[in-house]
């Protein structure tokens, strides 16, 4: 405990001799000043025909500071009043447009046009037409690239559309409507339509060079295919007593 007082004590004299001499810094330009006054007062007393002079010297700075006070003064008057009589008075531009005959350029404004049924049809049919799809028939196109079907509804609308554009993958179930010597009628439900609507295909029987089949039976493959695949111990053939969308005949 002794040494670590005595190490306080250390410490504390080293902090107090530090603080002293900056204070002693900070009064030395006062202690030299108060030095040069006291051997100027030294000399006053001791010579006696300097007392004259030295008043004369003080009156002289008096002078010669009130002189220079004054003047100073006048200019910094002089000089805010040339600033006030060369400021200007900003008003606000007025823009007269009387005498302007520059016709101004009517502005574009882009307005979203709604489509028809029939544009959107026309427009969908375009996009598809582009993969060179198979023409089956009564408004039918396949395209087995990309696993697709385009079907023109024509005058029957699903829903407001005027045509069905739908994956393979969308088939839930088909039936066959009606069937003669020349062609099938084939009722498909896809996943997007109510429950018991289903898009009717009129479809021929007759042999097609390109297919090596029938349409009929091309398209019945398919959608058999997607059936069993959805449903493999349900048959895919459903009954015929409810209504389709009829496709149009080209």
């Amino acid at each position: 405990m002794v040494i670590i007082g005595l190490i306080a004590i250390v410490l504390i004299g080293i902090w107090f001799s530090f603080w002293l001499s900056m204070k002693i810094i900070e009064m030395l330009p006062y202690l030299i000043l108060l030095y040069i006054a006291l051997n100027i007062l030294n000399f006053v007393l001791d010579h006696k025909t300097g007392i004259l002079l030295t008043v004369l010297v003080i009156a002289a700075i008096l002078i010669f500071g009130w002189i220079y006070g004054s003047r100073h003064s006048d200019d910094e008057a002089d000089v805010e009043q040339v600033g006030d009589d060369h400021t200007a008075e900003i008003s606000p531009t007025v823009i007269d447009t009387a005498h302007d005959e520059t016709p101004m350029e009517p502005i574009a404004i882009t307005q979203s046009v709604e489509l028809t049924p029939a544009e959107r049809r026309d427009q969908a049919w375009q996009n598809f037409q582009e993969n060179h799809p198979l023409n089956l028939g009564d408004g039918l196109f396949i395209d087995t690239k990309n696993e697709q079907m385009f079907l023109d509804l024509g005058d029957a609308e699903e829903r407001g559309r005027k045509y069905l554009l739908e994956n393979f993958s969308a088939v839930q179930e088909y039936k066959i409507r009606e069937e003669t010597a020349e062609t099938k009628v084939i009722g498909v439900h896809f996943t997007d339509m109510g429950r018991y609507n289903f898009a009717d295909i009129e479809l021929s029987k007759a042999t097609n060079d390109v297919l090596g089949t029938s349409p009929a039976d091309y398209f019945e493959g398919i959608l058999a295919q997607q059936v069993s695949s959805l449903h493999p111990d349900v048959s895919s053939l459903q009954s015929d007593d409810q209504p389709g969308i009829a496709g149009t005949s080209d």
